[in-house]
């Protein structure tokens, strides 16, 4: 380290990078993960009331769950990070708002692009 320069004037030096995947990475595949369980309880709680209705039911939240399962899982690739952010947006009109509204603030974040090779 210099020493410091008079008058507190000097060339600039940018804080040291990071090493590793941003920690917003394993929060987006925990937000996954439960996602999933809270979808598939609400599909499987569903069946033990009406089953007419848990097949109407069906149709609309099993891609959800299936969606979620992949996403949890996505490699890092540019089409990873786009399907990331296709849940994080289906999250924010669920009661997942909260958590969904978290990770979409800090998903579009250069370091998270380019950990999915997105820049």
């Amino acid at each position: 380290m210099q020493p410091a320069p008079p008058f507190g004037y000097g060339a600039y030096e940018p804080p040291p990078s990071k090493r590793g995947r941003p920690s917003v990475i394993l929060w987006y595949r925990t937000y996954c993960a439960i996602a999933t369980l809270l979808y598939g309880g609400f599909l499987a709680s569903m069946f033990g009331v009406d089953p007419n209705l848990a097949v109407l039911f069906a149709l609309f939240v099993a891609p959800l769950v299936v969606l979620h399962v992949v996403g949890a899982a996505v490699p890092y690739k540019p089409w990873g990070w786009t399907l990331a952010l296709v849940l994080v947006c289906f999250g924010l009109v669920t009661c997942l708002m909260p958590f969904a509204l978290g990770l979409l603030l800090y998903w579009r974040e250069p370091t998270v692009k380019a950990a999915f090779c997105r820049m």
